[in-house]
């Protein structure tokens, strides 16, 4: 499955026009993690990591590609480099 997904940081008053925004996997149940985390069955890359303003959004392309059908809940977790995380 392959997904584009927008996401609007709810609180962000203040950032720098350069702050880029990772997006990451933040926890998911521990037998799922390795396969996870070394990108074999999830990928999330960046499309647009960076705003011009407050209520501009982020976009990342998300590849979810499990070997084996399974049900989890996991979190994402999007962190600013010079601080602020949003889950």
């Amino acid at each position: 499955m392959q997904k584009q997904v927008s996401f609007v940081l709810p609180g962000l008053v203040s950032f720098e026009k350069d702050d880029i925004f990772d997006c990451h996997v933040l926890s998911v149940s521990a037998d799922m993690m390795n396969n996870l985390v070394q990108g074999k069955w999830i990928q999330i890359s960046p499309i647009k990591n960076s705003l011009q303003f407050p209520q501009d959004e982020l976009i990342y392309k998300i590849i979810f590609a499990p070997m084996k059908p399974f049900k989890t809940v996991l979190d994402l977790l999007i962190s600013k480099k010079t601080g602020g995380r949003w889950k």
